[in-house]
């Protein structure tokens, strides 16, 4: 595993992420009103590049999955406690 292939895996990974949280969630706001929006999305963009990342480089790349998970659920929540690293680890794995 190159260097370029995990700064490459990390930058796809928390793009998404932020692509999910700042320009999905509040477009798909517009049009719902079921006051699900926090738990459930129509669409859900870091998924699939989770898979497509685990396709091109395997399981090494799982590190990076967990970090940019980790730094993401701190960016929305402000805080970095032992529920956040466990729901990192959980959509990791």
């Amino acid at each position: 595993m190159t260097k370029f292939q995990l700064i490459f895996s990390f930058v796809v990974l928390f793009g998404g992420f932020l692509l999910q949280t700042f320009v999905i969630w509040p477009i798909e706001m517009q049009f719902r009103h079921d006051g699900l929006g926090a738990i459930v999305s129509f669409i859900f963009l870091p998924h699939g590049l989770k898979v497509l990342v685990f396709m091109m480089f395997g399981v090494v790349i799982l590190p990076v999955v967990f970090l940019a998970q980790l730094i993401n659920g701190y960016f929305l929540f402000h805080t970095l406690d032992f529920i956040g690293v466990v729901s990192a680890l959980a959509g990791a794995i």
